[in-house]
């Protein structure tokens, strides 16, 4: 999203050439989507731009674009299930981009977690991390075992588990069978965006990319701002 909005943000710089104003509007709709509008006060769009102002490589820069930014940021809308529209308003050019309105969940305080992960040694650094941000860990390899655990413990506050578990049920499916009334939780995976899998869990749950960091989980939970 920071780079989508950085493209349209230097795109109406450009536009504006030296001289002119730039508007992020942001609202939400419906509680269902939010979007995202970039308004400069430059010419415009032509007709011609209009109607390939998102096709790889085309630009109205000569040498000095690339005609990738608007591509980047339509592929990044498609793929998060948004659209991204161009269009002329009352002052210049307007690209408004929206996407699912998904709300970051409250911070975690520290407490019971239950880290699912069946790599042992993946297993033993996000223990660490949890352990050093105050949680107490406890531990599964499979989507079996951390529900016994979920149902034996109803104090857990935390499930963090992997994707990709032992066995066939996924880190997915747990997050499923733990119904809507389960501990604020977060998936973890390699696998690229585009896998059908990532594309299942982002609708369930947050997603934390692999490899990450102490201070990339500490955000992820919201008990850290880092400047």
């Amino acid at each position: 999203l920071q780079d989508s909005l950085l493209n349209l943000v230097l795109n109406a710089r450009d536009a504006c050439n030296g001289d002119g104003e730039i508007s992020l509007l942001v609202d939400v709709v419906q509680d269902t989507w939010i979007e995202f509008t970039v308004i400069d006060t430059g010419p415009g769009f032509s007709e011609h731009a209009l109607s390939h102002v998102f096709d790889p490589f085309f630009t109205t820069k000569g040498d000095n674009g690339s005609g990738l930014g608007l591509a980047m940021v339509y592929d990044v809308a498609k793929l998060a299930g948004g659209r991204v529209q161009a269009r002329n308003g009352a002052t210049g050019a307007e690209v408004c981009l929206r996407l699912p309105l998904r709300l970051a969940p409250a911070p975690v305080a520290p407490g019971l977690a239950l880290l699912v992960e069946d790599n042992a040694l993946i297993r033993t650094d996000v223990r660490e991390m949890l352990i050093s941000q105050g949680h107490t860990v406890i531990e599964a390899t499979s989507t079996e075992e951390a529900l016994l655990l979920a149902q034996d413990l109803p104090d857990i506050a935390l499930v963090l588990s992997d994707i990709s578990l032992e066995g066939e049920a996924t880190g997915i499916d747990l997050i499923e069978r733990l119904g809507q009334t389960r501990p604020t939780s977060f998936l973890m995976t390699s696998l690229p965006e585009t896998d059908p899998l990532f594309q299942r869990a982002v609708q369930l749950a947050p997603v934390i990319r692999k490899p990450f960091n102490s201070e990339t989980l500490q955000i992820y939970l919201g008990l850290d701002t880092v400047s």
